[in-house]
């Protein structure tokens, strides 16, 4: 009887051991997977120009202290005037585009698992610099990232940012009809995206008479372009006076 009972206990204890290998084998595969944020939610980003170079913080989940300060990598060396940035909604990823002093409109990505991006110049001679007449937003169902500005003349282009590459530069149709009007040219521009949808709204204002005009993006294309105030909104031409949203129940953009 004592060694059938020796037999069982050493059965035990085997099956104990292994029990603790495999826990210990979890316990080890748990931390690796949440030392490379698997499991974790991601840091939140702040960005900011700062003397000649654009930089950021991250502050960590559940934190209440910003992390060391850091540069975005060969982006620019100039006094940035206006960043916009736009955060996917399905992915860890962002779109940073800046207008810097030396009159270069740029655009550069930031992935959790590509870090950072090539950065890539979209306008160069781009004025004025006191005006931000440009913007970025991501579509909210597709997560393709659309960027929307200024050409300088009395057209807005547009980019889309799909799969880590940038599409050729599109112009949205001509919203002012007489080519020798250049003082048309948008001043003032921002982007709104509709929940649940690849839906996107871009509003601008033209110079000189400071009219506002709309275009509605549908599948990353701006079509539908329309006179929205037909008259001076804002006095002058360094003021933004105006801007727009989506209402997130009945999904209509004011």
């Amino acid at each position: 009887m004592k060694s059938k009972v020796v037999k069982k206990n050493k059965k035990m204890y085997k099956v104990k051991v292994s029990m603790k290998k495999f826990t210990d084998l979890l316990l080890v595969v748990l931390f690796l997977f949440s030392s490379i944020n698997i499991f974790s939610q991601t840091n939140t980003h702040l960005f900011y120009g700062e003397s000649n170079n654009p930089r950021f913080r991250e502050l960590a989940p559940s934190s209440t202290y910003w992390l060391t300060e850091q540069s975005i990598p060969t982006l620019t060396n100039h006094t940035i005037h206006f960043m916009r940035v736009a955060s996917c909604p399905l992915r860890d990823e962002k779109v940073i585009v800046t207008l810097a002093s030396d009159q270069t409109l740029k655009v550069t990505t930031w992935s959790a698992t590509g870090g950072w991006g090539q950065p890539f110049t979209l306008r160069s001679g781009a004025t004025p610099t006191n005006c931000r007449w440009f913007d970025v937003v991501y579509e909210q169902q597709s997560g393709r990232c659309m960027v929307v500005y200024s050409t300088g003349n009395h057209f807005v282009a547009y980019r889309i940012f799909e799969n880590g590459n940038w599409s050729s530069q599109q112009t949205v149709y001509n919203y002012y009809t007489d080519p020798g009007q250049t003082n048309k040219k948008p001043l003032w521009l921002s982007l709104a995206a509709k929940p649940n949808s690849n839906e996107i709204v871009a509003v601008w204002m033209s110079e000189n008479d400071r009219w506002g005009y709309a275009a509605v993006s549908i599948g990353s294309t701006l079509i539908s372009t329309d006179t929205i105030c037909g008259q001076d909104m804002t006095g002058d031409s360094v003021r933004e006076g105006f801007m727009v949203v989506y209402e997130h129940q009945s999904g209509q953009a004011v």
